[in-house]
Order: structure tokens, then C-alpha cells, then sequence
């Protein structure tokens, strides 16, 4: 469970550092770091579906629902990851044509835009598999101590947002500020 908020949290952070960036003749290292990032939220993802299994719950419908939506998460991060691959090697290729190249092809920034729109909902379903997950291990273990027991309504309203900060918050600069 705790894996799954973790990556809540990490999808976040890369959405949000995908949603600030916008590609230039110089950005393929930049490129190759948030394709790098979302190839790891990709592991992350398939680390806590084996977690999960590692459990040994009952395969009711609200587990299997849980691990296939995290199995959807990673399969959509690495495609992700292989979209900003091929932004890189589109701006690599043409920084390497044209040294004096200002702008780039929409190609670049339409596959930034397409890797985005690819991790977009998983912070929300890493969140969402995970109080499901817990559910299910405390209504299997009722003994069992779960982070969603000790958390009041508004809290868990408060949970269930976070992974919506950048979608629902501010578009990018109005306000909001990077970070280095």
C-alpha cells in the first residue's frame, strides 16, 4: 500500500515536471531524464503488483481490479517512456543536422504531449488501488492496522486530490514556480 502512495506521489512529480517542460534543439538529456523517470515508474508500478501478490489475499474482484489498474499504469508509463525516447532521438537527430536549429518540429513537443496525456490518471489510480488494497486486507485481516483506518473523511478527501494538484491547479505560469 505504501508503494502504491509512493507512486501516487512520483507520477505526480513527473506530470507536473512534464507539464512545465518544453522541448528545444537542447533538451535531449532532459528528454532522456523523464523518459528515464517514467521507465522507473514502470518498475515502481510492476514492484508493487508484486508486493501485492507477494500478500497472498484472496483474489476477490476489488484486489484484481486494484492490480490491474497498477499493471495499466505501467504499461502506460512505458509507453510513456518510449514516447520521450523518440522526442529525444527527433531533437538529437535534428540538433545534430542543424547545430543553429532555434525551433523544433511539432513532432518533439506532440510526443512530450502524448507521454503526458499517457501517465495523466495514474496518480488517481495508484491512490485509488491503494484504499482499495486496504480495505481488502483489513475486511481479510480485520487485526491488521491500515493506514486508511486512521485517516478522518477529510483527510482522505485531501489523499484523493493530491494526485490531481497540476491537472486541476494552475496552468503553467500562472504562479506556479519550478523547482530547480
Amino acid at each position: 500500500m505504501e508503494r502504491l502512495l509512493a507512486l501516487a506521489g512520483d507520477v505526480t512529480r513527473h506530470n507536473d515536471a512534464l507539464s512545465l517542460f518544453r522541448p528545444t534543439a537542447a533538451s535531449g538529456p532532459a528528454l532522456g531524464a523523464h523518459s528515464d523517470s517514467a521507465t522507473q515508474l514502470a518498475h515502481a508500478a510492476l514492484t508493487a503488483v508484486q508486493a501485492v501478490r507477494d500478500q497472498q489475499l484472496y483474489a476477490s474482484a476489488d484486489l484484481i481490479d486494484a492490480t490491474v489498474r497498477i499493471k495499466q499504469v505501467a504499461y502506460l508509463s512505458g509507453e510513456a517512456a518510449r514516447h520521450l525516447a523518440e522526442a529525444r532521438a527527433a531533437v538529437t537527430a535534428a540538433a545534430l543536422a542543424n547545430p543553429e536549429l532555434a525551433n523544433l518540429a511539432d513532432g518533439a513537443a506532440e510526443q512530450v504531449q502524448v507521454a503526458q496525456e499517457l501517465t495523466a490518471l495514474a496518480p488517481e489510480a495508484a491512490v485509488e488501488s491503494a484504499a482499495g488494497i486496504a480495505r481488502e486486507i483489513h475486511r481479510r485481516r480485520p487485526s491488521a492496522a491500515t493506514a486508511v483506518d486512521d485517516l478522518a473523511t477529510a483527510e482522505l478527501s485531501a489523499l484523493h486530490s493530491c494526485p490531481r494538484a497540476r491537472r486541476d491547479g494552475p496552468e503553467p505560469g500562472q504562479g506556479v514556480r519550478p523547482q530547480p
